[in-house]
């Protein structure tokens, strides 16, 4: 009697555990269910929130290059040497050299901005030379910009205060790359972003390319 009475129970409860596994189980697969569209969600913002950031990136490049190139500055420009003090012309710059690439920053711009501008320029500076690299700071005081070429490490390299030059892409308000020549025409113009450093790299490799590879050989 004691056998007929628990069995019923015994086949009720089994019953019922099977059913709660089921239910914990299918909830357990419309979690993972959730998450995995929630990511896919995630990886799509993710990806139009890129390919909008480097579309934007390339308008400004594009716009950049179009105002800026052809630009030549004035020859009677004064630059002071941060390493001795001394005051000179700009085309004194170019040593046995016709072509130059500039990194222009200002104290103004983000610190990262600059710190970053600086570091990918010295990354690629034994593929394009040493000597034919210039930095052009814009500081109120060459004492501060002589700090920066001593933390940065840029101490054996081109670095000079130029004040702010008269041309439009001072008024970006971000560092920014440029070629210039012998007779102080502008050229190849890039502002550098943080965000997407392989956009830079393919930069310094288009620039080393078409204006250095003789230089660096020879």
């Amino acid at each position: 009697i004691v056998n007929k009475i628990i069995m019923p129970y015994s086949k009720k409860y089994i019953i019922l555990c099977i059913i709660i596994l089921l239910m914990t189980a299918l909830d357990v697969c419309l979690i993972y269910k959730i998450k995995v569209e929630k990511m896919d969600y995630n990886n799509t913002i993710r990806d139009v929130t890129t390919r909008n950031i480097l579309s934007n990136l390339y308008k400004i490049n594009v716009d950049v290059n179009l105002i800026n190139n052809g630009i030549a500055l004035d020859s009677l420009l004064l630059m002071k040497n941060v390493s001795n003090k001394e005051e000179q012309k700009i085309i004194d710059v170019f040593q046995g050299t016709n072509k130059l690439f500039i990194c222009r920053f200002s104290e103004l711009n983000c610190q990262e901005c600059t710190i970053y501008s600086i570091l990918k320029t010295i990354s690629h500076s034994d593929s394009i030379g040493k000597n034919n690299i210039v930095f052009w700071g814009d500081y109120e005081n060459s004492k501060n910009l002589s700090i920066i070429k001593e933390r940065l490490g840029i101490g054996d390299m081109n670095v000079y205060n130029l004040p702010y030059i008269n041309i439009p892409a001072e008024r970006i308000g971000t560092p920014y790359y440029f070629v210039i020549d012998t007779t102080l025409t502008m050229s190849d113009f890039f502002i550098p972003d943080r965000s997407f450093p392989s956009l830079t790299d393919h930069y310094f490799e288009i620039i080393k390319k078409k204006y250095f590879m003789q230089s660096i050989t020879n």
